[in-house]
């Protein structure tokens, strides 16, 4: 087969979303298919997959604000809807020649791939893996119009039973539930957590509001003034006045020797291995591939109850789930992984955890999937 994606826009390309496609379109590769990545600009961090070739064609993501009602950026959408236009037809003459067989889409970001397919009669897949209004507080410049072009895909694809039921209402047709693949070779770490204190939280992602940073930070420090020491590592970088929210709090309220903040980094190999509590707080995360990396590196996750989150985590098996915004909840599952009388209890966590991810969240269990539904659309 002769395969092409469509990347939605990342700044870093290293998000879960784009990893997931990474993984899929590499393994796909790897089994003799030829596969193509369109790249919406040239990111230097995405520029090398191990058998892809990867096209880099300007384009723009039609994401905005929710917030964003201004006349100006009407104008400017207007725009970029023209460009993005006059970028099918030139895209079109290339996958033209290519022959592709197919096209899959990334994420929900503009219409460019299904305009593409359809203009071609390619089968097109289109694979949902974000929450835009709840997760990301965005919406989709003209989303009818895209939500039209998603009706006419061969396949949706939803990346877990929240997002799947999400859209069905909205589209009105079925969306396979399709969970992401996280290579376990890439995360797996040794038996560590727990082993040394302080024990050190992990919470990883970009800090924004929706990915609730701040009742981390307050979960923490209620932690501390019960006379327990604890660390937590806040990874990732601010694109709006939240992360300054956050940082201010922890500065006035003397933890900034307790809590750390780090740039964004690709590999949290090096951080997980010297951390015990992985962190979930988004307020409606779409799958959450950070909770399976914590599961392959063996430490203990505590996530809020909601969205794709509370799909992976079962409470009490494999990990903590709390009340979603209940700072009090959260504190209560920290210090019950923190009191040395539930090492047992955590540890087989852990492991169910590791078995989980193996069983149920492993690549090969999703390029199996992926392969039926191409085959069943191309017979």
């Amino acid at each position: 087969m002769k395969i092409c994606f469509f990347s939605h826009h990342s700044i870093s390309g290293k998000d879960g979303a784009s990893l997931s496609m990474i993984n899929i379109a590499e393994e796909l590769a790897e089994r003799g298919n030829e596969v193509y990545i369109i790249y919406s600009n040239r990111a230097e961090n995405v520029s090398h997959h191990a058998h892809v070739t990867n096209i880099y064609f300007r384009n723009f993501s039609m994401r905005k604000s929710l917030n964003d009602t201004s006349i100006v950026s009407l104008i400017e959408y207007r725009f970029k809807e023209i460009y993005n236009n006059i970028v099918c037809f030139v895209l079109k003459k290339k996958l033209r020649k290519l022959n592709i067989d197919l096209v899959h889409i990334n994420g929900i970001d503009n219409n460019i791939g299904a305009t593409i397919a359809i203009l071609l009669n390619i089968p097109f897949v289109w694979h949902i893996r974000q929450f835009l209004e709840e997760d990301l507080n965005c919406t989709l410049f003209n989303k009818e119009k895209t939500y039209k072009l998603m009706k006419k895909a061969n396949c949706v694809i939803g990346i877990s039973k929240a997002v799947c039921n999400k859209y069905e209402k909205i589209l009105k047709r079925k969306v396979e539930l399709i969970y992401n693949g996280v290579e376990p070779n890439v995360y797996t770490l040794p038996e560590h957590a727990f082993q040394n204190k302080p024990y050190c939280i992990i919470l990883p992602g970009r800090i924004t509001k929706e990915k609730g940073q701040l009742d981390a930070v307050k979960a923490v420090k209620k932690i501390l003034e019960k006379g327990f020491d604890i660390r937590l590592k806040i990874v990732g970088y601010g694109i709006d006045d939240y992360y300054n929210v956050v940082k201010k709090y922890v500065i006035e309220n003397n933890l900034s020797e307790k809590i750390e903040f780090i740039q964004y980094t690709n590999n949290l190999s090096n951080i997980r291995k010297h951390s015990d509590i992985g962190l979930v707080c988004s307020t409606k995360e779409a799958f959450g591939r950070i909770t399976i990396e914590n599961f392959f590196s063996r430490i203990i996750c505590i996530g809020a109850n909601s969205g794709g989150t509370a799909e992976i985590i079962r409470n009490n098996q494999n990990g903590l789930l709390y009340e979603s915004g209940n700072i009090n909840d959260l504190v209560n599952k920290i210090e019950f992984l923190i009191c040395d009388d539930n090492k047992i209890a955590i540890q087989n966590m852990i492991n169910r955890a590791y078995e989980d991810a193996l069983e149920i969240f492993s690549t090969e269990r999703l390029i199996n999937q992926i392969i039926c539904i191409y085959k069943s659309i191309l017979l």
